[in-house]
């Protein structure tokens, strides 16, 4: 027997549905990165890395989803610059999210090429911003990229080059737990300016609270024809 109309439109309905995920899925030049092809596509390629780490279950993701794709469609050809994806739920994806310390989703982070490490993206998360910020985004300042650095960095490249790795290593710890000293600093900072909010908040509904019952009886009088409230 054939099905009833209704169960006929429902059914080419789910198959043109299934068909344009599809498509979509199909068409998205994001690179999916694990830990099995990270170094090939990221490390070797000698291009810079623009990368969203996240899960499949996020709400913020998903609305992010497809400005990240057309973002990977516009650059999947490109000499430049990588459009990576990270599944952090992944048994490919876990390991590259616990190296790069992602804690929330999504957390999307740049690289320049020649290596080093991830710093956050702050931009706009529509289509523009993002196409915008990859179009920008170029080599590193390092040994294997110098005509990416000022003369500055190439004094600096140079000095620590000539030092011992660990000598490197020992600046580098250094230099992160200086990083991490900013980061607390600015999030100690953050609670109290909060705490200070909430206070002022506070006092001010407070305030408000205490004041409105009289202003509404003040309201509340009637004037009379001689000018003198009615009571």
């Amino acid at each position: 027997l054939p099905l009833p109309r209704h169960l006929q439109f429902a059914m080419a309905y789910l198959r043109l549905s299934i068909f344009l995920a599809m498509v979509v899925y199909a068409s998205c030049g994001a690179v999916e990165l694990t830990s099995t092809n990270y170094k090939e596509v990221v490390e070797d390629s000698g291009k810079s890395a623009f990368v969203k780490f996240f899960a499949p279950w996020c709400g913020h993701c998903k609305q992010m989803a497809p400005a990240w794709a057309e973002l990977g469609d516009a650059f999947k050809d490109s000499t430049k610059v990588v459009i990576g994806d990270v599944d952090c739920t992944s048994d490919g994806g876990k390991e590259l999210c616990n190296a790069n310390g992602i804690k929330g989703y999504p957390s999307v982070k740049f690289m320049g090429a020649g290596g080093g490490s991830y710093e956050d993206y702050q931009g706009g998360r529509d289509v523009a911003s993002l196409k915008k910020f990859a179009e920008n985004l170029g080599p590193a300042c390092s040994l294997a990229n110098k005509e990416a650095c000022d003369a500055a960095q190439i004094t600096f490249l140079t000095e620590w080059a000539a030092k011992s790795a660990a000598e490197r290593t020992a600046e580098i710890e250094r230099m992160e737990a200086e990083v991490k000293v900013f980061t607390e600093t600015h999030e100690e900072n953050t609670k109290k300016l909060q705490a200070d909010f909430q206070a002022s908040k506070t006092k001010a509904e407070d305030g408000a609270t205490a004041l409105k019952p009289s202003i509404g009886m003040l309201k509340s009088i009637k004037v009379g024809a001689d000018g003198k409230a009615e009571l």
